[in-house]
């Protein structure tokens, strides 16, 4: 349904519209408002046939829209109207339902007075020892929280979906206490703000929420639950209390802490009456959260380790298997953040004419062809000692000395190259023994500075390297011939065995302020000294 988001100085809300809202100074309309500007019965708003209609009930200081009186004024998207020290805003869509859209925490103070009763949560145990316990009902209310909390276990089980997890603990609470709506906040590790995950919601209740932000840091803060109930419905107190005009009677709120660490909250509230909590309800919260939060715990716990075995799978498949028994010892560790400059050599390998060879393939030959190329590929890489950085379509990208300090590794990179190109040959015999075209690549090879370390978000992130390093490596690929392999003046210097060469002519390469000296390179060792490089 529509909603009417009221705002003042001192707090802000906001209602569902139903046929008639009513807005004025006294409890008996929908919207309440203590503004000695607003009269008793101010205005109103109507649905009609041709939607929302607003209606000035002759107030004595009138309703504005951008500073014009106005009487009657069908309302559009995002009207918003004043009256006294308040904006009332029309908001006609309200297609969101996700947690976030239906969640909304808002600056809404909350007396002391209001709040009925609090209980730790956390620090002492929720449970009466056996040597203290005087009656049956101590023995009934311990046993009423284990029956529940085993019940919510298994109701909820362990799941790889937290959200989905979420969403079952908000279904359950809901059975067990008597509220109309329930959400669970969770605390965002990067804003250090609490997020609504999920919400549900009984039939026939408005979905959409304005929880109390005092509430929230009041529960944070203590590491308390609250029950908060609606003082102005009570004689004793004025007509004053903001949880009132949400058309709230009763908030039972609660932390929800594993091992003195706080993970978010529990909100629950009703419609019903101000005092449907009970000081039970919130004896039943502290204890039900504690089983919460190892949920919770066990859920994140769950998706770590999953996601941990997905980087290992990811990582076995582009770092040799010696650098890989390093990091699962722990003698070489990847750090999740940043990066450092470091000198390296960067192969670029691409396959030539594969545009015109994929245009006369299937889709599955194409893959399949790539498959075992790449499966050739990668095991020649590991033999020397390189990092697959990753896969661009046809293009691999391989690093040497990234990880570990490797010895030679402009050579071992050259060898590499000149491995593969002798591989392809064998390889393209058998291809064409079944009617296949050869593969031929192209391969060009740099040595330089470049920002290595993880780069990407916490649900992908990738060991890789940035900088014109790399960037010249692949302009060298592609300058590469069938069969060619081309080489930077900086990897043909920090070469210790130098290959069979010709000097190419000099060009011109974004990036470099002077042109640029390449090598062709093959293999043929004219220097038959011997080095421990590879």
């Amino acid at each position: 349904m529509p909603q009417l988001v009221i705002h003042n100085r001192e707090e802000d809300w906001e209602i569902e519209l139903g046929h008639r809202t009513r807005i004025g100074r006294v409890l008996e309309n929908d919207v309440c408002l203590q503004d000695v500007n607003i009269s008793r019965y101010h205005a109103e708003i109507i649905y009609t046939d041709g939607g929302y209609l607003f209606k000035d009930m002759e107030s004595s200081n009138g309703s504005y829209i951008k500073d014009l009186r106005i009487t009657e004024r069908p309302l559009a998207n995002g009207d918003t109207v004043r009256v006294g020290k308040t904006t009332l805003t029309f908001i006609e869509d309200l297609t969101d339902t996700t947690p976030a859209g239906l969640v909304r925490i808002a600056s809404n103070p909350i007396s002391e007075r209001a709040i009925q009763d609090r209980m730790k949560v956390g620090v002492e145990s929720v449970f009466t020892p056996a040597n203290l316990i005087s009656d049956d009902m101590n023995w009934r209310e311990d046993y009423e929280k284990l029956r529940l909390g085993n019940e919510l276990l298994q109701h909820v089980g362990l799941q790889h979906d937290l959200a989905g997890t979420l969403e079952n603990i908000t279904g359950k609470l809901l059975e067990i206490f008597p509220a109309d709506r329930c959400a669970i906040l969770l605390l965002d590790s990067e804003t250090d703000k609490l997020a609504p995950m999920a919400v549900k919601v009984l039939p026939g209740v408005p979905k959409h929420m304005s929880i109390s932000e005092s509430i929230l840091e009041e529960v944070h803060r203590t590491h308390s639950a609250l029950f908060v109930a609606d003082v102005a419905a009570d004689e004793r107190f004025s007509q004053s209390a903001s949880i009132l005009v949400q058309g709230l009677h009763s908030v039972l709120c609660a932390p929800i802490i594993y091992n003195n660490h706080f993970f978010g909250v529990i909100h629950l509230d009703s419609q019903k009456s101000a005092m449907v909590f009970s000081r039970k309800d919130l004896q039943l919260i502290t204890s039900l959260v504690a089983h919460v939060a190892t949920i919770i715990a066990n859920t994140k716990l769950l998706q770590s380790i999953e996601q941990e075995a997905k980087e290992k799978v990811q990582l076995e498949r582009l770092l040799p298997p010696s650098v890989m028994q390093k990091i699962s010892s722990g003698e070489l560790k990847l750090e999740k953040k940043g990066g450092k400059l470091k000198e390296i050599t960067i192969l670029f390998a691409d396959i030539r004419g594969f545009t015109n060879m994929a245009h006369y393939a299937s889709a599955t030959d194409v893959v399949e062809m790539l498959n075992e190329y790449f499966e050739l590929v990668v095991s020649i890489v590991f033999q020397y000692g390189g990092t697959v950085d990753k896969f661009i379509g046809d293009e691999v990208m391989v690093l040497f000395d990234a990880l570990t300090d490797v010895e030679c590794p402009a050579d071992r990179a050259v060898k590499c190259a000149f491995h593969m190109h002798g591989a392809l040959d064998l390889f393209n015999r058998e291809r064409k023994s079944r009617g296949e075209k050869p593969i031929e690549i192209g391969v060009g090879i740099n040595t330089g500075d470049a920002v290595v370390g993880v780069i990407g978000s916490s649900q992908a992130m990738q060991y890789t390297c940035i900088g014109d390093t790399v960037n010249i490596a692949a302009r060298l690929t592609s300058m590469a011939e069938p069969k060619q392999t081309i080489i930077s003046e900086e990897t043909f210097k920090n070469m210790k065995q130098k290959p069979k060469h010709s000097k190419l002519p000099q060009v011109t390469l974004k990036g470099i302020d002077r042109p640029a000296q390449l090598y062709s390179v093959w293999e043929q060792i004219t220097d038959t000294t011997r080095h421990d490089c590879v």
